[in-house]
């Protein structure tokens, strides 16, 4: 990590997977990512969901954005496919790609916990877009898991106070997702194709 003119912690590196597409398309995105920001990227290459999946919970790699293609997976159900991951990868943003003019579907991810949904023709109109989408996804990520942080600080605080009474406590009902923050980054520069059957990454 270094530090920005403001004192915030900046993350040089960034884990990237791509869930769907092809490995050509994979290679096509290492080499956008990087040329407006000074982070570093490493793209995984995953052909479909479950195979990107399995990478995320079997391997030793901290991920910090999922693309997920619904463009190109064989599906009937994008719907359906995208919720399926957004429950396995609670932790980690997603965004979503989708046909330009399928609005309904758009509209579906980001109401559903998509951090952002973008169209391959976008993408290839403005080379930049894709970083700037990952950027914005990553700051709010960020405050996200700050605002966690704080509130895990505030019940602990709140259970040293308040002691075997901690039930009758105003924050009962209050929710805490307490997440991990190490991050153990490839800073290598290349795609890598990862599937879950064989084992190669």
């Amino acid at each position: 990590m270094e530090h920005n003119d403001t004192g915030s912690r900046v993350q040089r590196h960034v884990n990237v997977v791509l869930a769907g597409g092809r490995a050509p398309d994979a290679d096509e995105i290492q080499g956008q990512l990087g040329m407006i920001t000074e982070r570093s990227y490493h793209v995984w290459y995953c052909p479909d969901t479950e195979d990107a999946v399995d990478f995320i919970l079997l391997k030793n790699v901290d991920i910090d954005i999922m693309l997920l293609d619904l463009t190109s997976l064989n599906t009937h159900y994008p719907k359906r496919k995208f919720l399926q991951t957004k429950r396995n990868v609670r932790d980690i943003p997603i965004i979503v790609f989708t046909d330009r003019e399928d609005h309904n579907l758009a509209r579906f991810v980001m109401a559903e916990g998509a951090a952002e949904n973008i169209s391959q023709w976008q993408i290839r109109s403005d080379p930049d877009r894709l970083e700037s989408v990952i950027e914005s996804c990553l700051a709010r990520d960020n405050i996200f898991k700050k605002e966690q942080q704080k509130n895990i600080a505030d019940l602990k605080a709140m259970e040293t106070k308040a002691g075997p009474d901690l039930e009758n406590a105003p924050y009962e009902n209050v929710n805490i997702i307490k997440s991990g923050f190490q991050r153990n980054f490839d800073e290598t520069g290349s795609t890598t194709r990862w599937e879950s059957e064989g084992g190669t990454f």
